[in-house]
């Protein structure tokens, strides 16, 4: 995530921040298309001139496949909405279980719920 302070955007920083702390939370239906969405990064990721690695078999069975009816499902608004979906509900269901660690000098969201220095604006409050 780029960290200029000049290009800060609380929507996508929150969306990272509970996808990145809170994976834990999600139900095994977003865990599948995490997994399956997690799986094409890494083929697309390793393409060469339009040629897939030659292990894509491996990957859709070790990370399952977005074709699957499950994961079509969840993706059917596309990936974003499903990021952010997966945000509200975690945010509205399980409220008393997250919590949003904000610089208490930018009040910009920081990294881990456990921070105690912000990387947008340096403060530090150890």
């Amino acid at each position: 995530m780029d960290r200029d302070p000049a290009t800060y955007d609380d929507d996508a920083a929150i969306t990272e921040y509970v996808w990145h702390n809170y994976r834990h939370l999600m139900t095994d239906e977003e865990c599948l298309t995490d997994k399956a969405l997690m799986g094409a990064f890494k083929i697309e990721a390793y393409t060469k001139d339009g040629v897939p690695p030659g292990n894509v078999k491996w990957y859709h069975k070790h990370f399952g496949r977005l074709d699957d009816p499950v994961v079509a499902n969840q993706l059917v608004d596309g990936t974003d909405a499903f990021r952010r979906k997966v945000r509200d509900r975690l945010l509205n269901e399980l409220a008393n279980d997250i919590f949003v660690n904000r610089c208490e000098r930018c009040k910009r969201i920081v990294v881990t719920p456990q921070a105690k220095q912000c990387l947008w604006c340096g403060h530090d409050w150890h």
